[in-house]
């Protein structure tokens, strides 16, 4: 059994210079993901925090009392207003959740793009065309 076929992978056949070259990439990586997870919880804990108060000010209106706003008790007006501030109150939501789903998705691609930024600068290419050295194992 021979060792080649691991040998194919372009960044296991890569010989390192310096003894430090590894460290300080995995040392970019870590902070890369460690920035990126702290983004992303950030994220979530502020969109939660906006849907909290969301929820607080579209539904801590009280409902609409049709005997005193009207007070000639008109059922079809009742309806009418009862259902002009359901509907009021639905595009209120729907907008503030649209908002807060948009700034939660602004902030998870910054993140990506973030973690897009502690790659290695080598294109696939180039690591394809480094020098792999084989050695034969006898079988």
């Amino acid at each position: 059994m021979t060792n080649s076929a691991t040998l194919d992978y372009p960044f296991l056949a890569k010989t390192m210079q310096r003894a430090e070259t590894p460290i300080a990439a995995a040392q970019n990586g870590l902070a890369c993901w460690s920035r990126a997870w702290a983004q992303v919880a950030h994220g979530f804990m502020a969109a939660g925090l906006a849907q909290i108060e969301l929820a607080r000010a579209v539904y801590a209106v009280a409902p609409i009392d049709p005997a005193n706003v009207l007070p000639n008790h008109d059922a079809r007006a009742a309806g009418r207003e009862w259902v002009h501030g359901a509907h009021a109150r639905f595009e209120t939501a729907v907008n503030g959740y649209r908002r807060i789903n948009d700034e939660l998705a602004a902030t998870l691609f910054s993140a990506a793009e973030g973690l897009i930024e502690g790659l290695p600068d080598e294109t696939h290419d180039a690591a394809a065309a480094a020098p792999v050295s084989r050695k034969k194992v006898a079988a």
